[in-house]
């Protein structure tokens, strides 16, 4: 079985897509507060969470990351795909202020909407990431550098690990 978290219209055939917006095709789940459904515990063999953990805090990945580790069964791998700052510095650095889309007027100000939009709580460099999912007991955190299931590879850093 394959988990598609906080999947929103890109919902994958075969997949149990999962966010916290009801809608046809979706599951339900809090990652954070609700309790992993029994009938998830130990079976999953893969994991996608795709721009999820930036709109948690610290503490609520840590949280999250104990509930997906629940859910999956050893050897299982678990990819994540979040908005890489180190990426959006470059882009503003380089001047590139399409690399901002769905902000208006200069590039500071976009690139600094851009930082802080879509609700972001935490911001995660490779590195970071792959210290928290080891510290949740993943193993073998790798950085990748893309990803078939990355939608915005311009921004994003994917990240997989083990079970």
């Amino acid at each position: 079985m394959k988990m598609n978290l906080g999947c929103g219209p890109d919902i994958k055939d075969g997949w149990v897509n999962v966010d916290i917006v009801s809608a046809i095709g979706i599951e339900y789940w809090n990652v954070v507060e609700n309790v992993v459904p029994e009938n998830w515990k130990g079976k999953f063999d893969y994991i996608l969470v795709n721009h999820v953990f930036t709109t948690l805090t610290y503490e609520e990945v840590s949280l999250a990351l104990i509930k997906l580790y629940d859910c999956m069964k050893e050897g299982g791998v678990i990819e994540v795909i979040e908005m890489n700052p180190l990426k959006s510095f470059r882009s503003y650095e380089q001047g590139d202020i399409n690399a901002f889309p769905g902000f208006t007027g200069s590039i500071d100000n976009r690139f600094t909407r851009h930082l802080v939009g879509f609700g972001r709580k935490s911001l995660w460099t490779p590195d970071s990431m792959c210290d928290v999912l080891v510290n949740a007991g993943f193993n073998n955190a790798l950085d990748y550098y893309q990803s078939e299931h990355d939608l915005r590879p311009k921004e994003s850093l994917v990240v997989k690990a083990i079970k």
